[in-house]
Parts: C-alpha cells; sequence; structure tokens
C-alpha cells in the first residue's frame, strides 16, 4: 500500500525553529512571538503571529497572574517582501491582573500602542516650516503696507487718505 507524503511537513521540535519563526527574528525583528500561518492574497501576503501563553503579564504591574478577558484583532503593515505588501496579524489578549486588579490590553512590543498617536519629524518640519512662511508672508506684507502709508485694521488694510 502506498501513503502520500506530499502534505505533510516537518514540524519544530525541541528549539527547532522553522524558516517562517526566522524571517519573523531577522527579516522583521518581531521576537518572542509564535508563527501560526500565512495566508496569501491578491498582491500580499498575511503573516499570523500569536503570544505564548505563559508570556502574558499585567501591563501595570508585570505579574504573571492574569485572566484573559477578551480579544482585539490587531494588524500591521511592514516592510514589503518582494513587490508583495506584507501584514503582520495577531490576536491581542486584553487581560485582567489577579495581583494588582487592573484592565488592559497587553503590550505587543514590536508594535506601537493604538492609543497613541505617532508624528513623524518629517511631518512635524513640514508644519514647522509651513507655520514660518505664514509669519515670513505676514512680515513681509505689513512692511509693503507700512511702506505703503497704509493702516492696519482688523479686518482689512486701509489705505492713505481712506
Amino acid at each position: 500500500m502506498l501513503i502520500s507524503v506530499s502534505g505533510l511537513r516537518h514540524l519544530p521540535q525541541n528549539g527547532e525553529t522553522s524558516m517562517s519563526t526566522s524571517l519573523l527574528y531577522h527579516g522583521f525583528g518581531i521576537r518572542g512571538y509564535q508563527y501560526q500561518a500565512t495566508k496569501f492574497h491578491s498582491g500580499g501576503m498575511t503573516i499570523r503571529v500569536a503570544q505564548a501563553r505563559e508570556k502574558l503579564c499585567c501591563p501595570a504591574c508585570g505579574s504573571s497572574k492574569v485572566r484573559i478577558v477578551e480579544w482585539f484583532e490587531r494588524r500591521w503593515r511592514t516592510v514589503p517582501i518582494g513587490s508583495r505588501e506584507t501584514w503582520i496579524e495577531m490576536r491581542v489578549p486584553k487581560v485582567e491582573c489577579q495581583e494588582c486588579f487592573s484592565r488592559r490590553r497587553v503590550v505587543v512590543s514590536f508594535a506601537p500602542s493604538p492609543h497613541t498617536t505617532q508624528h513623524s519629524r518629517t511631518n512635524n518640519t513640514a508644519a514647522q516650516t509651513a507655520h514660518s512662511g505664514l509669519r515670513t508672508l505676514r512680515r513681509r506684507t505689513a512692511a509693503v503696507h507700512d511702506a505703503a502709508g497704509c493702516v492696519a485694521s482688523p479686518g482689512h488694510f486701509v489705505g492713505p487718505g481712506q
């Protein structure tokens, strides 16, 4: 009797790592999370990861005595692989601490918090440049009006003799 083994694959055991775990670690800098699956979709791919239950701890006090209250599905865009856009997907638990009684989502070490707004230096610099340009425009306009003998009023400029 012949048995097909084409659908079988070697699963990592006792300290071995799969190629996907290695890619998470070396390619994306994701450490301490378990690879679960890869889904391919039109133009991209999604890599699903999970945090081991033993590694869950309270974000407030650090205690490992936590109870999972609910789950949140999170998705992060990461660097593309070739021409495919790549996403990391994870179910993030909200835990209740048995020590300090706080209820919070666990911290995902490789991702920014969903509640913090992050601005890049480029965006801040662009806003500062625009603000500086507006100040310069106002100064130059005021200088031109002063030279022409105009008087500034709250809503508009009044020319000489008006």
